[in-house]
């Protein structure tokens, strides 16, 4: 039976109560599907969780949370989910609920159950931690679905700190197969996709802005770099940014793009 995608993170807690009889793996062998055992966890970083989504709360939590967070893990553990979606920046956890968790589960859903377990989901977003400062982390993580209705059921991964790693805003999501043999994740993601959470028409610059409309009329790269006074090579370069930073992958979609989101 083919489950419904849900369509945002906040939906699948909605269908998930309806799971919380059925029999789900226990924190220990979520863990251990990572390759890491609960009595060795007790480190500063990375924070490591499990989650049962049925239940809506972590069934394991890394004590060193409060480290980095400046809540104790019986405090996270008692919010649950729900708690912890509070301190995600708005405008990262909006991209996370309605983008980023329905692609992942989307993707899973289309691998056969037994292979589900060897794909890790990673992504990056900014956290307000007790004291009210923003820190960037780095969340990555498997989810286990349930084997005949495809309904996410739970997850286990880690979270680290990568304030210092991380000047911009911008979320990479990324989908990478796990390398059984030698724990270690495949060097190429088999999906990847950026986003940015500031409104769209902040994206580009003044330049790219100029190159879109010039796009738009119809114009080619060697017209428009006579027009701006630049080779044709740095139009191309500009477009090529655009396409990566609106998720576009030709001239036509990064003009419906600007179209749809009142750009142009």
């Amino acid at each position: 039976m083919q489950a419904l995608i849900p369509n945002s993170f906040q939906e699948l807690f909605d269908r998930a109560g309806n799971y919380y009889d059925f029999p789900k793996p226990k924190a220990d062998f979520l863990l251990q599907n990572m390759g890491f055992k609960t009595s060795s966890l007790n480190a500063q970083a990375p924070i490591f969780y499990a989650g049962d989504y049925t239940l809506g709360k972590y069934i394991y939590l890394d004590p060193s949370c409060e480290i980095l967070l400046g809540y104790t893990k019986e405090y996270i553990a008692d919010g649950g989910h729900s708690f912890y979606n509070t301190l995600i920046h708005p405008d990262d956890y909006r991209i996370f609920n309605k983008i980023i968790f329905p692609e992942t589960i989307k993707f899973l859903q289309k691998q056969v159950h037994a292979e589900r377990l060897n794909f890790s989901c990673s992504y990056n977003y900014r956290v307000k931690v007790k004291s009210g400062q923003w820190l960037t982390v780095l969340q990555r993580g498997t989810y286990f679905l349930h084997p005949t209705e495809n309904h996410p059921l739970a997850s286990v991964g880690f979270i680290i700190d990568i304030t210092h790693f991380k000047e911009d805003t911008r979320i990479i999501h990324t989908i990478e197969r796990i390398d059984r043999n030698f724990s270690v994740l495949s060097k190429e993601p088999v999906y990847k996709a950026i986003y940015y959470p500031q409104r769209e028409n902040d994206l580009l610059s003044k330049r790219e802005m100029e190159i879109l409309q010039m796009l738009h009329e119809g114009l080619s790269s060697k017209v428009i770099g006579d027009k701006l006074h630049i080779s044709e090579n740095t139009v191309v370069n500009h477009r090529k940014n655009m396409l990566h930073k609106t998720n576009t992958k030709n001239v036509t979609g990064l003009i419906r793009f600007a179209i749809n989101n009142g750009i142009i």
